[in-house]
């Protein structure tokens, strides 16, 4: 499915992203503010901002798969629908 811009595409189940494809070769990173109950030794960091204040937050990298529409998996028919509802 060309485009003009690339595409990365993200599947989200059960609130949580469960894999990333990209069109082009990407560092994904995945950021969790929902780190209530969390501490340091969970992996959770401490992020502060200019103004003196801060807040938690889990990061994770995710690995790029490339994104194939030839696949015809589920996720990548949902995303063609969208495309082909939406131009």
């Amino acid at each position: 499915m060309p485009h003009s811009k690339p595409q990365i595409l993200i599947n989200v189940y059960g609130g949580l992203a469960q894999d990333v494809f990209s069109s082009v070769s990407a560092d994904v990173f995945v950021v969790d503010w929902d780190t209530e109950g969390a501490t340091p030794e969970d992996g959770v960091l401490d992020v502060a901002f200019d103004d003196d204040e801060s807040a938690t937050a889990f990061v994770s990298e995710f690995a790029s798969a490339s994104l194939d529409y030839g696949e015809q998996k589920p996720v990548h028919r949902a995303v063609q629908t969208y495309l082909t509802e939406n131009q």
